[in-house]
């Protein structure tokens, strides 16, 4: 699934912007722009018509808090991110308890500004460690992609999506396997996804391997350009 982020200003766009995504694989991430809270009114009727309301993510720069009050009373389960960022609103790891009450008020994550220095390792460990991920924009190529995925950001916001076409998603172990001996380091068949949708079956290295009345359970790494991806848990039976 990928992510659309769509700057609406005026609220006549919404409706050509769902038109273009209504059935598609993607998830809108609606910027707030206004500071008139009957927005996510609207934004809620058209959504519920339209049936799209799991499709939408919403992000608002809101300095007053009121913004995040109504999308927690109108629509409670949306999720929604705080904008931070830019020189009237720094935000460094000192103001982190002052940001975290803000979040937990209005049921938010934090969107932090990446290309005006905003975030840090640190204040991405703080937002990690309360079980928070961290939220960046804007990374303007693939160079400054692969700097944010080496700093461990998962939310990236990025101006060149066309460039994860061909980049590993998902990695799952393949199905209806058997092997007479199976042991941590030996090779077992693995599907990767990329973000197109596009699967390829290459060679996992078991890293856990725990015995069951019909073979093993395990758990597959392979590698990327971008380290190591595993697998979830699957079964794989062994031969007679």
């Amino acid at each position: 699934m990928a992510f659309l982020n769509v700057i609406i200003e005026k609220i006549p766009t919404l409706e050509q912007v769902l038109d273009e995504i209504e059935n598609a694989d993607v998830v809108l991430v609606f910027e707030i722009k206004t500071d008139k809270t009957a927005i996510v009114d609207k934004l809620k009727s058209t959504l519920t018509q339209r049936g799209m309301l799991a499709q939408t993510v919403a992000i608002t720069f809101d300095d007053s808090g009121a913004m995040l009050d109504k999308m927690k009373a109108v629509l409670p389960e949306m999720p929604v991110a705080r904008l931070e960022g830019l020189g009237g609103s720094p935000l460094s790891v000192d103001d982190f308890a002052e940001i975290l009450e803000l979040l937990g008020r209005g049921n938010a994550a934090l969107d932090k500004s990446y290309s005006h220095g905003g975030g840090s390792l640190a204040l991405n460990r703080y937002l990690r460690d309360r079980g928070m991920v961290g939220w960046y924009w804007t990374f303007a190529d693939e160079a400054a992609v692969r700097v944010g995925e080496s700093l461990g950001y998962l939310g990236i916001t990025n101006n060149c999506a066309e460039t994860y076409a061909r980049r590993e998603r998902f990695v799952n172990g393949a199905a209806n396997q058997s092997f007479a001996r199976l042991a941590l380091g030996d090779a077992v068949s693995v599907r990767v996804t990329d973000y197109s949708g596009d699967v390829q079956m290459r060679d996992g290295s078991v890293v856990y391997c725990r015995r069951t009345t019909r073979g093993w359970r395990v758990i597959a790494r392979v590698q990327t350009d971008r380290g190591y991806m595993y697998t979830q848990s699957f079964a794989v039976e062994k031969s007679a």
